[in-house]
């Protein structure tokens, strides 16, 4: 059977608290932070699933992660310790930060994304109506009130079979 092909299909995927569990900052000056950030394992299978995730969107995959520059700094020193794009085989030009949560909005727009995975129902809200395919990532329960306009899924793999499942069905 050929494989079917997807170009116009793009994904993004938030950082914290979906590639890697959320590190809370105790205050501004948290002594802990980095040690902890950097010593977070990734959620489980996420590196798994972002490599066939990327196969499957023909390199068309980004992170899109709102950080300040000192947690921006951060996440590249972790992404190169886990040996991040080596094993997802994903570019890392396709690593975009910005400073406020509402900037995913028009990177998404200029990105053409079209599947979007990530922790906070508000940044669901915001890509509501750019994005067709919202994967709302964490505890269904707590997240129960966007069930009807998001898929939720509460790990890597039910991301992944969500995701598939979208470019299966996706038409652009």
């Amino acid at each position: 059977m050929k494989e079917k092909k997807f170009p116009e299909s793009r994904l993004g995927i938030d950082f914290g608290g979906v590639i890697i569990t959320y590190v809370e900052k105790k205050g501004k000056h948290d002594p802990d932070y980095a040690e902890n950030f950097l010593s977070s394992p990734p959620q489980k299978n996420a590196l798994e699933n972002i490599k066939s995730l990327q196969q499957k969107f023909k390199g068309q995959v980004w992170i899109i992660s709102k950080a300040g520059e000192y947690t921006e700094d951060l996440i590249r020193k972790w992404l190169q310790k886990n040996n991040f794009f080596d094993y997802t085989a994903l570019d890392k030009d396709n690593l975009i930060f910005c400073r406020q949560r509402a900037d995913k909005l028009p990177l998404c727009q200029d990105l053409k994304i079209t599947h979007y995975i990530d922790d906070r129902i508000n940044i669901m809200q915001i890509l509501k109506g750019t994005a067709p395919h919202l994967f709302l990532f964490g505890s269904k329960e707590k997240n129960h009130s966007a069930r009807n306009w998001t898929t939720l899924v509460e790990n890597w793999d039910e991301a992944h079979e969500a995701v598939i499942t979208s470019l299966n069905n996706f038409k652009s």
